[in-house]
């Protein structure tokens, strides 16, 4: 990853396990990919580097009848992979310049 990340202005990862099922079916490759490879990346990268990092709605958990989420609403996720990707955008949200969209 080290040598990947040499050249790059922008980071953007997308790799991830992806869905309650399949997490819940491959722990280990749903950690290692969805939260230890991003905190990887975050060591990696240099300050200049800038890093913008999809989220998920999955991060709210269950809702409240007759209430929307927005980006103040409190992340509770009840899966593992909403798990992971919370964990994954507060470790790179912990770096200057990054961004989760």
């Amino acid at each position: 990853m080290k040598k990947l990340l040499a050249d790059a202005d922008i980071i953007t990862p997308l790799a991830a396990l992806v869905g309650a099922l399949l997490c819940d079916r491959d722990l280990i490759g749903t950690k290692s990919t969805n939260y230890e490879a991003i905190a990887m990346l975050c060591e990696l990268a240099s300050d200049s580097q800038a890093t913008l990092i999809p989220t998920t709605n999955s991060g709210y958990g269950v809702g409240e009848q007759g209430k929307f989420c927005n980006e103040d609403s409190p992340l509770r996720p009840i899966s593992l992979y909403g798990m992971t990707k919370v964990e994954a955008e507060a470790k790179v949200l912990e770096r200057k310049n990054s961004i989760s969209f």
